[in-house]
C-alpha cells in the first residue's frame, strides 16, 4: 500500500500487474507467507524500482504464477485507453450534431 501511495501516476502503472497477480493467488498459507516477506523487505519510502523488486520476490513464494510480460500488459492497457477515447470523440461528436441540429431549427 505504501508503494502505491508514494508512487506517481505512471509508476502506479507499474504496480497493477502485481497487484493482480498477487491478490488472493494462493491458499491463506502462502498470502501470510506473502505478506510476511513483503512487510519485512519494504522500509517507508522504498523507491520504486526497489519495491518491484520486492513484489517479484513475493511472487516467488508459493504457486508460480505465469510470467509477466510487461509489454503485452502496456498494449492491451494502450487498446483499452485509445478504445475508450474513441467512443467519448464519436459520443461527443454526436451530441454535437445533435445540439447544432436542434439550433439551426429554432
Amino acid at each position: 500500500m505504501a508503494l502505491n501511495d508514494e508512487a506517481k501516476e505512471a509508476d502506479r502503472q507499474r504496480l497493477l500487474p502485481y497487484v493482480t497477480r498477487l491478490a488472493c493467488a494462493d491458499t491463506d498459507e502462502i498470502e501470510q507467507q506473502r505478506q510476511s516477506y513483503i512487510s519485512c523487505m519494504m522500509a517507508p519510502f522504498t523507491p520504486m524500482t526497489r519495491g518491484i523488486e520486492i513484489l517479484e520476490g513475493a511472487l516467488a513464494i508459493g504457486r508460480q504464477a505465469e510470467p509477466l510480460e510487461h509489454l503485452l500488459v502496456e498494449s492491451r492497457m494502450s487498446a483499452l485507453k485509445e478504445k475508450a477515447s474513441t467512443a467519448t470523440s464519436k459520443a461527443n461528436k454526436q451530441l454535437l450534431s445533435t445540439i447544432q441540429q436542434l439550433l439551426s431549427a429554432l
